[in-house]
């Protein structure tokens, strides 16, 4: 007859395997902590199996010697207070580097310094935390911008308008070339800040999803009137059927566009490249947008952060159009997403839910 002893260690063998909770089992040897056990949930967080964990160190599974010593000051830290204590390190798996965080509690064994650990996955939690901050941060921002922003903006689009009275002024009088370059980079600084504060004040608008029709080939010949005079040497090719139309605010629309349009003019401007604007019927319930360009392109990392606020590639840019347009794309119910151009350049997908 098996005892109660052996029955209490039966049943918490099989409560270990079959925990959903990740538990683990560390031994500290020197300055390196070893894998004695881990569950499959435990395991599953280093992409291994039990098997493949048991008696590894953490060293030999890409942990940094400073996370290891942190990990191991918050164990003894466990032992000295006979507590559970909080702990956290970083682990580099082959998708990137994962969060783990848990809770640690010393174990008395005869022969090793010994502890257990309940651990989790963190990262999306803890950036999911970030990005709600960083997302709150903004919107106060925003709201802050639109309280004080016609104060601000109406100054300087009459001083805007007023120097482009004068300069075309100075070009009639002959006035110097150092004095017109003057005057043409107080225009563009000038041109820069009215940017800025429709890009911060469209931080505070209405998270609302717009409930109107937009014509999507109305409003990218809106979009291609504006940009014409900057086109200069660059070659436009478009595409632009007839299509279904899509939800979303007409005026959010052709500020997204001419956004994207604007980037790609700024990205062949040295190189008299080529734009490309493609607009397809992707499936009867939605629409796509393509805006792509010939110019450098992006490294892969840059291009995964393009929608980040305050992320630029420009000189003088803001980092703010791009997180604006994600924004206002995101809630007409759509998506858009930065791609590498077959042949160099970049290409811009917006994709649109069709009205109806």
């Amino acid at each position: 007859m098996q005892g109660t002893g052996s029955r209490t260690e039966s049943v918490l063998a099989e409560l270990f395997e079959r925990c959903p909770v990740a538990i683990g089992i560390r031994d500290v040897r020197g300055q390196e902590i070893i894998h004695v056990e881990d569950n499959p949930p435990a395991a599953a967080l280093f992409r291994k199996t039990p098997d493949e964990l048991r008696g590894r160190s953490e060293s030999e599974l890409g942990i940094s010697r400073a996370q290891i010593d942190r990990a191991i000051a918050r164990f003894r830290a466990a032992r000295a207070s006979s507590k559970a204590v909080s702990v956290e390190m970083s682990v580099n798996l082959p998708d990137g580097p994962h969060l783990l965080a848990g809770t640690v509690l010393a174990v008395d064994h005869p022969d090793a310094e010994r502890y257990a650990f309940l651990i989790d996955d963190v990262t999306e939690l803890r950036a999911l935390q970030a990005s709600a901050v960083r997302a709150q941060q903004l919107s106060t921002l925003g709201t802050l911008s639109a309280s004080i922003g016609h104060e601000i903006a109406n100054p300087a689009m009459y001083a805007q308008m007023h120097l482009q009275f004068a300069l075309e002024s100075a070009i009639n009088d002959g006035a110097s070339k150092a004095t017109l370059d003057d005057m043409r980079t107080a225009l563009t600084g000038l041109g820069q800040v009215t940017s800025l504060l429709r890009d911060l004040r469209s931080l505070s608008m209405d998270s609302t999803p717009a409930s109107e029709v937009t014509d999507l080939g109305s409003a990218l010949e809106t979009v291609l009137e504006l940009v014409r005079p900057a086109l200069e040497s660059t070659v436009l090719h478009v595409n632009n059927p007839a299509v279904p139309a899509v939800t979303g605010s007409r005026g959010r629309l052709v500020q997204v566009l001419l956004n994207l349009v604007r980037n790609a003019i700024e990205s062949v401007a040295d190189r008299h490249g080529n734009i490309w604007i493609d607009v397809v019927e992707r499936t009867p319930e939605s629409v796509q947008i393509e805006v792509a360009d010939d110019g450098p392109g992006l490294s892969s990392e840059l291009r995964a952060r393009l929608f980040e606020p305050f992320v630029t590639t420009k000189q003088n840019g803001t980092g703010l159009g791009l997180y604006v347009s994600r924004m206002l794309i995101t809630r007409a119910k759509g998506t858009i997403e930065a791609l590498d151009r077959e042949g160099g350049g970049l290409r811009m997908r917006i994709v649109l839910p069709t009205a109806g």
